[in-house]
């Protein structure tokens, strides 16, 4: 069972996903027993012995998942193999009891994408926009306009000349964000009405009872989230513009913003 399990990894990391396809394991059962069993031992020593780290296993976590389990884990984690994410269950079912106003019991918690919960069955969750965290400080840096294109993108914040405090660079910074964030959601709600036309899914849709009896596909209902990349980045870079040009004074921020311009040359 093992080398199938090896087998039909490695042919499903041939396929290159982008974003990974997970596969949950733990959590609980119908009878609120813990879901760990040898077949799921199995799953996680199929994936470390093929020496994959392109299939990403969601861990569900609950009062009940066994610490042998969680450490062995761990270790695989510890020596280089594995992608492995612990969900928290009991954050998993009050996030999703508040998105679709409806009781969950943790054996009908799912997950998809890189660390998303959802419901068994229930309608589907899409990803309609991607916003760039470490565009809204180069926009604040230049007042909302994209250095490259020219174009205007952001909000209209004072120029870097005017900023005398990290205080004044942070909230440029936020209100950029802000910006980003709510010409995003103009996209995303066309994409919501849209949706069902633009990607119609009749075979998954066939797999719904919800959609079944609705006769309508199963992207007509469900949740939307917006992606936020670039986290850590964008971390860097505000801890390093208030340590360097507002603490330390090593550079200013009319020199930052004159060296992006430039691509750094002469620098």
């Amino acid at each position: 069972v093992k080398e199938l399990l090896k087998y039909f990894f490695i042919l499903y990391d041939f396929q290159n996903h982008h974003y990974n396809q997970p596969v949950s394991v733990a959590g609980k059962d119908i009878f609120g027993r813990t879901a760990v069993s040898p077949v799921t031992e199995l799953i996680v020593d199929a994936v470390y012995e093929a020496k994959l780290t392109n299939i990403k296993i969601h861990i569900f976590v609950d009062d009940n998942t066994p610490d042998e389990f969680l450490a062995k884990t761990m270790d695989m984690i510890r020596n280089g193999r594995g992608s492995f994410v612990f969900m928290n269950t009991k954050l998993g079912i009050a996030a999703m009891e508040a998105a679709y106003n409806v009781p969950v019991q943790p054996h009908e918690l799912g997950s998809q994408g890189c660390y998303n919960f959802n419901i068994k069955g229930r309608p589907q969750h899409a990803n309609q926009g991607r916003i760039s965290l470490p565009k809204a400080v180069e926009l604040a840096l230049f007042q909302g306009t994209d250095p490259l294109t020219g174009i205007c993108l952001g909000a209209d914040t004072p120029a870097v000349e005017e900023m005398t405090t990290f205080a004044d660079f942070r909230a440029a910074f936020y209100a950029q964000l802000d910006e980003l964030i709510r010409k995003t959601l103009i996209v995303c709600d066309f994409y919501d009405e849209q949706m069902a036309n633009l990607n119609p899914t009749p075979l998954f849709s066939s797999t719904f009872e919800f959609s079944l009896k609705a006769a309508r596909d199963c992207f007509t209902f469900g949740i939307t989230s917006i992606l936020m990349m670039g986290l850590g980045t964008v971390a860097d870079c505000l801890t390093m513009i208030e340590k360097h040009v507002f603490n330390l004074h090593t550079c200013s921020l009319v020199r930052l913003r004159d060296a992006l311009r430039n691509d750094w040359k002469d620098e």
